[in-house]
């Protein structure tokens, strides 16, 4: 507990500290430990010490519990930090997707759409995303995958398309950042269709 209030405050060495604690202390390959060794990733993510954040998601891993999903996709995101690109991070989200195991694999098709909007893969990127939108409909990242389908289908000129992605966005939560992105993407888009 000492560690998720530290965690909480941003207070990273002394969560991390407390997690280390109780890591020493309690032996136990259970949720316990698994979720404790995810909380230290996490702080090593915080403070950019990647490697240690690794360490910890695949100590998490082995230990089998349902935890290991959300180690899982932090594992990969991490990844194509480590690795200055994004092959290896593309690689292990397919891994998550296919196997549609867990809690974060809504995250991963999320995560994979945005790694190919970063890599200019914008047909992909549509497919991912397009797929997000269909089965999360009420996902905590839905009116982002619609503003990010938008951008993705207008990176590939079908103006159509990327006003709809838009267009849905701002109907569905007209108060929010995204439909305020959208708008100034939909009116750029009118600009440019005369």
């Amino acid at each position: 507990n000492m560690g998720y209030s530290s965690f909480n405050l941003q207070k990273w060495a002394e969560s991390l500290g407390s997690f280390e604690r109780f890591l020493a202390m309690y032996k136990e390959k259970d949720s316990y430990r698994a979720d404790a060794l995810n909380r230290a990733g996490d702080v090593h993510n915080s403070i950019r010490a990647f490697q240690e954040a690794m360490d910890s998601y695949n100590a998490s891993i082995a230990i089998g519990t349902k935890e290991k999903y959300y180690a899982q996709f932090q594992r990969a995101v991490t990844t194509g930090v480590i690795d200055r690109g994004p092959a290896r991070k593309v690689e292990m989200l397919k891994e998550i997707i296919a196997k549609k195991e867990g809690d974060y694999v809504d995250d991963a098709i999320f995560e994979l759409g945005r790694t190919y909007i970063g890599m200019e893969r914008f047909t992909d990127a549509a497919s991912m995303l397009r797929q997000y939108v269909e089965n999360y409909p009420e996902g905590e990242k839905y009116l982002a995958a619609l503003s990010d389908l938008g951008l993705a289908y207008q990176n590939l000129f079908d103006n159509n398309s990327a006003l709809r992605y838009y267009q849905m966005g701002v109907q569905k939560a007209p108060a929010s950042a995204e439909a305020k992105d959208a708008m100034i993407a939909l009116k750029s888009l009118y600009v440019d269709m005369n």
